[in-house]
């Protein structure tokens, strides 16, 4: 590859590697809020006594709704995040296949791939509970 191409590509990695950083950042972001209304709602279903039962059903709707919005967002998100660390991969492949090689580059970005499908389905494991936790709170 000529020099001018590997700058090129160099521009394009670190472009890649901040949308990454970024993305992960929002989506880190994404769910201490949800964590925060969660709390709130919470709080509300289990510390006011003389709640109407309607009122109950409204607020149990909105967790259950933030709750799904979250679950979409979190996978949309992992998924570009999956793709974004792939296609990482390949850009820094191209700009130098023997250093990639000797640095062992596809057994890290492979691992990367690996543990952010875990993290997405630990996300949707944990965000499943919460909202039959919800449930089981509201029928309290």
């Amino acid at each position: 590859m000529d020099k001018d191409k590997t700058e090129v590509v160099k521009v394009y990695c670190d472009f890649q590697k901040t949308a990454i950083i970024e993305t992960a950042s929002a989506l880190s972001k994404g769910i201490t809020y949800y964590f925060l209304i969660m709390a709130v709602l919470t709080g509300i279903l289990l510390t006011q006594e003389g709640l109407a039962e309607e009122l109950r059903s409204i607020v149990l709707i909105i967790t259950i709704l933030v709750s799904l919005l979250l679950a979409i967002a979190g996978l949309s998100i992992g998924y570009i995040l999956y793709k974004g660390v792939k296609t990482l991969g390949n850009s820094l492949q191209r700009l130098d296949e023997v250093l990639f090689s000797e640095l062992q580059m596809d057994e890290f970005i492979t691992r990367g791939l690996r543990y952010s499908l875990v993290v997405l389905a630990c996300s949707c494991l944990v965000l499943l509970a919460i909202v039959i936790g919800m449930c089981l709170i509201a029928r309290h």
